[in-house]
């Protein structure tokens, strides 16, 4: 709402932190996307292997400075992948 002052669906989860709080990766996976996007702002995304399934995470609104892992990447549960930031379409 604080952006197009109307009410709409937000399928996310938001997780207030510190400016700078290190985000860590919550399972094993390997980074499908690290960049700096439009209403994401810096934007990690990591799939998993779950049993038969691939799950994928998203770690958005880092500074561009705040991602620290890259495409391609292999990254494993509690790796540091990034840092809290305000980027993007973010109101914290």
């Amino acid at each position: 709402m604080p952006f197009t002052r109307q009410t709409s669906t937000h399928y996310g989860l938001d997780f207030g932190a510190a400016d700078g709080t290190p985000i860590l990766a919550v399972a094993d996976g390997v980074v499908t996307v690290a960049e700096f996007s439009g209403s994401y702002g810096g934007l990690i995304v990591i799939e998993h292997q779950l049993g038969a399934e691939i799950v994928a995470t998203a770690y958005a609104h880092m500074w561009q400075h705040g991602i620290h892992v890259i495409a391609g990447e292999r990254v494993i549960a509690g790796q540091h992948i990034g840092d809290v930031g305000s980027s993007g379409k973010s109101t914290g």
